[in-house]
């Protein structure tokens, strides 16, 4: 019996392993190896802020900076503590910008 369970978690673990490959595979077959200019617009609304703010810097090493070089994050009307813990997360990532709903038109055409 404990040969079928480690048999069934090796498999699990090598199937895993093998889309990894493959996912990466095809990152390198088919993204452009031009430069990026990708814009990651992410509105923060709600409470989940942290959150969305460290899945989209996840998701941006993820691919190696290969489709976004920016993340703009966009306040559109987060609670006091909320925006605080934002603010101080961002100062420690340079590739993310806070902007107000009201000033992203501005700030997109100004820095674009």
């Amino acid at each position: 019996m404990p040969e079928i369970i480690l048999f069934i978690l090796a498999l699990f673990i090598a199937v895993i392993g093998f889309t990894e490959i493959i996912r990466y595979a095809t990152y390198l077959l088919l993204v452009p190896k031009s430069v990026r200019k990708g814009i990651m617009l992410l509105p923060l609304k709600y409470d989940d802020a942290e959150i969305k703010l460290r899945s989209a810097v996840e998701k941006m090493n993820l691919f190696g900076h290969g489709c976004y070089n920016k993340i703009i994050a966009v306040d559109c009307g987060m609670p006091p503590e909320t925006l605080e813990i934002c603010e101080e997360f961002i100062s420690t990532v340079d590739t993310i910008k806070l902007v107000s709903s009201a000033e992203l038109k501005d700030y997109i055409e100004s820095d674009l």
